[in-house]
């Protein structure tokens, strides 16, 4: 059953990343503004998921640290250069998944 969280965090991240791709897409075309605004989004809504998992990992060691007073403890640390070096790869499936929700909305408003 470990993986019915992981589950639920993929399902969160496809959603959150189209459903943003695919409101500025609507956004952006209702408001008719340059396509390359759209990319700029849709590069803000990939960097989202990178800041949150190493502001987590931030805050989440910062707790562990106070709560462990006097243990030398690397494994904050080694979580958080795990995250940093995942970051690349959770922005470029954030950017793809953002483009296909511009892309939905670019062809939805353009055949209704």
């Amino acid at each position: 059953m470990n993986w019915i969280p992981l589950a639920i965090a993929i399902l969160i991240f496809v959603l959150s990343c189209c459903g943003l791709g695919y409101l500025s897409g609507l956004w952006v075309r209702r408001r008719k503004w340059s396509g390359w605004i759209g990319g700029l989004m849709a590069f803000l809504i990939a960097c989202l998921w990178p800041v949150i998992a190493v502001g987590f990992v931030i805050y989440t060691g910062s707790r562990y640290v106070a709560q462990h007073p006097g243990e030398v403890n690397d494994a904050p640390a080694m979580v958080l250069m795990g995250v940093i070096s995942m970051s690349p790869f959770i922005f470029f499936f954030a950017l793809a998944l953002a483009i296909i929700g511009l892309s939905i909305a670019r062809r939805r408003v353009s055949n209704g």
